[in-house]
């Protein structure tokens, strides 16, 4: 199949999961957000939520009983719920899972202990999510996730995601810490926060970052916005490209959730 853009081989999207991490501040609702490494290539000095790719080991390999709760959820949005959480604890630190023994979310100081056993291995790809659903005896619980959106990547990209985003409630007792490589930072902020500090106090979003943003500050609490996850009516984003007065523009859906407005500018950091 020919991408309509470039005439070549299309570039299939990879699936992939972004977590929107909220929690209910003294300012209102407010979202980890996390700073990548100015050095890396695509997305550097951006702030983004954490987030990565699908692995094989998040749809084949999860065992029994390792996901629970979800009735009728798509086996595939269950491995990248998965793929969201392993992400958030690789970039974050903060452990999303709970014991099988309590049922509850980690305390900080057994969070600690998971991490340092279990967080680099992970990010290294020398152990999986499988492994360490087996030996920590933790299962992630679909009750504290939320499908929010889900946006694919334009054609005519070297690198094409469909990535779905999920907001996740974050642990009351639990402190964050970027990976200090492809991380650098880490900030608890509202959206708003984030949308007016664009520029001219040094953050850059990429395009789905921003408009997610501007969705998520429509709502003043986590229950408020978990309110509208899971929605039958989530609709796939595949931003159109456009030039409109010698600009480059993207259209999305007008009934996607994020206004009327259509067309957007800045596609990229």
């Amino acid at each position: 199949m020919k991408d309509p853009l470039t005439k070549k081989t299309m570039v299939r999207p990879k699936p992939a999961a972004t977590c929107l991490v909220v929690r209910d501040g003294q300012k209102g609702l407010e979202v980890l957000m996390v700073e990548r490494n100015r050095n890396i290539v695509f997305g550097g000095g951006a702030m983004v939520f954490p987030g990565g790719k699908l692995d094989l080991g998040d749809l084949h390999k999860v065992p029994a009983g390792a996901i629970r709760g979800g009735i009728g959820v798509p086996a595939m949005v269950k491995a990248l719920a998965d793929t969201a959480a392993r992400e958030v604890f690789e970039e974050t630190g903060l452990l999303l899972t709970r014991s099988k023994h309590s049922k509850r979310q980690m305390t900080e100081r057994l969070r600690k202990r998971l991490a340092t056993r279990w967080r680099d291995r992970l990010a290294s790809d020398k152990q999986d999510m499988d492994a360490f659903f087996r030996v920590s005896g933790h299962y992630l619980d679909l009750t504290d996730f939320g499908y929010f959106a889900r946006w694919i990547t334009p054609y005519g990209q070297v690198k094409r995601y469909d990535t779905y985003f999920f907001l996740a409630r974050a642990p009351k007792h639990q402190i964050p810490s970027h990976d200090g490589w492809e991380l650098v930072n880490a900030h608890w902020l509202t959206p708003q926060e984030v949308l007016d500090g664009e520029g001219k106090d040094g953050f850059q979003l990429m395009f789905p970052t921003r408009m997610n943003l501007r969705r998520l500050s429509k709502y003043a609490s986590v229950r408020d916005a978990f309110s509208m996850t899971w929605a039958e009516s989530v609709i796939p984003v595949l931003p159109k490209i456009e030039k409109l007065e010698g600009r480059v523009m993207a259209r999305i859906p007008s009934n996607a959730g994020y206004g009327k407005e259509g067309l957007f500018q800045r596609l990229a950091v």
